[in-house]
């Protein structure tokens, strides 16, 4: 049985975001146990997260709330999820999420140094039943399980190839997964950046690779399977959408915002 887990104090960071490289800010205020995730522009009401809020992008997850849209809340959502956060308020002073060093590592910190307060028992959801689903050259199943286990395999065109496991809430998610970057295709930076996409990226923030090697980052890669490990922080992320706890069973293959999100409405079918 996994227990309910709210902040000690509250927190705030602020940055630009990787794909806008507009200024914003993020403010998780503590909520008292039983409340759940709470999100909201500076200003306006906050909403209980859910599903029903979010769109995927190519690149990024939307939250369509109160005052207005927040793009690319996944690396911190995964920071939530990851360390069990079940009751916060969070606010958002912008448009879309800063991006920080591109990983969840800065949120979870922000998280620790802030204490964890433990409640009551809470429980977690599990498919009715094995669930798959494709999307955009992917695949992902979930089947009911214990625990929330997570499997993801990247496979690029002349790019990493690369598999990472992730047990909760018992695996360590700062220590093995918050610390991997995003990352980018070499060959793909001037479209993107022509789509308007990454204005807010640098080589601090964004791993850039040719093949399986980061050829611009100074210092190369933080740990092996960086790629793998930042596509599991997109999907942990995605995944604390729910706006509740999960158990299951996880396999993702090339995944994409969009198959965590369709991933993620078959797991909640009751059906």
């Amino acid at each position: 049985m996994r227990v309910s887990k709210s902040l000690g104090r509250m927190i705030e960071r602020s940055g630009v975001g990787v794909h806008s490289g507009v200024e914003g800010w993020v403010r998780i205020a503590p909520a008292p146990h039983g409340t759940g995730i709470y999100v909201g522009r500076a200003g306006h009401p906050s909403v209980r997260l859910s599903p029903a809020l979010s769109r995927a992008i190519p690149g990024a997850t939307v939250l369509t709330l109160p005052g207005g849209e927040v793009s690319t809340p996944e690396h911190l959502l995964a920071a939530i999820a990851g360390l069990g956060i079940t009751d916060a308020e969070i606010e958002f002073g912008g448009a879309e999420v800063p991006v920080l060093d591109g990983s969840s590592r800065p949120w979870c910190e922000a998280i620790v140094d802030a204490g964890v307060i433990d409640g009551p028992a809470v429980r977690a959801v599990a498919p009715a039943r094995l669930r798959l689903v494709e999307a955009a050259g992917g695949w992902a199943e979930v089947r009911p399980a214990e625990d929330l286990r997570l499997r993801v395999a990247i496979d690029y065109d002349d790019g990493p190839c690369e598999s990472v496991d992730l047990m909760l809430p018992r695996g360590d998610f700062v220590g093995e997964i918050s610390w991997a970057r995003t990352f980018v295709m070499e060959r793909d930076v001037a479209r993107l950046r022509a789509a308007g996409r990454g204005r807010g990226a640098n080589l601090h923030n964004t791993v850039v690779y040719r093949g399986s090697e980061a050829v611009a980052n100074p210092g190369g890669l933080r740990g092996p399977l960086e790629a793998a490990r930042h596509k599991m922080v997109d999907l942990l992320g995605d995944l604390a959408l729910a706006g509740v706890p999960l158990r299951g069973e996880v396999v993702v293959v090339r995944g994409t915002h969009a198959l965590h999100h369709d991933l993620l409405h078959a797991w909640l079918e009751r059906s």
